[in-house]
């Protein structure tokens, strides 16, 4: 089955996948008219609703998922993510719980102070995360032992901050 796809007055055709062949595409034109595309994203272990208002505010079809009720009314699945990661999602970006993987905390594994086996679990969950059929993952988690035990990551950068913006202006902050 081909789709239609418009860009800048061209008609190019490319073939659907089956994970998108029972998606609608929704078109929408941002504020210079320009035409794109929509994704389904999941914001997975979030209930905040921070993310996915950010998504949402920009026209996407965003749901947050997390064990605990959203802070913020919206569109949020409280439950188990890993039952919702076949649910046909373009995006998904993982917050997964640092507590058993993050470097700061794995002292208290490596001194017998905490079952190793907690940190184990939560490797199993950051795995079932990375190999769900979507096609785009991002995963947020401080340094730990995700990078040596499961994979390195895949981009890093160091002088990247993310800072508050100024009121007026919106210039960030020297």
């Amino acid at each position: 089955m081909a789709l239609e796809v418009r860009f800048s007055g061209k008609i190019r055709k490319r073939k659907r996948r089956a994970c998108e062949q029972k998606e609608k595409i929704v078109r929408a034109k941002d504020g210079a008219g320009i035409e794109r595309m929509t994704m389904k994203v999941l914001v997975a272990c979030e209930f905040s609703g921070t993310v996915r208002e950010a998504f949402r505010q920009k026209g996407h079809d965003a749901w947050s998922c997390d064990l605990l009720p959203t802070e913020v009314p919206g569109q949020h699945i409280c439950g188990n993510v890993l039952e919702h990661l076949s649910d046909g999602w373009d995006l998904m970006i993982a917050h997964p719980p640092c507590t058993y993987l993050c470097s700061s905390g794995m002292h208290w594994t490596t001194r017998g102070l905490r079952d190793p086996i907690l940190t184990e679990q939560a490797l199993d969950f950051v795995r079932a995360l990375l190999n769900a059929s979507i096609d785009k993952i991002a995963l947020e988690n401080p340094i730990g032992c995700i990078s040596t035990r499961i994979r390195k990551y895949d981009q890093k950068n160091s002088a990247l901050s993310v800072r508050p913006r100024r009121e007026q202006g919106n210039l960030p902050l020297a």
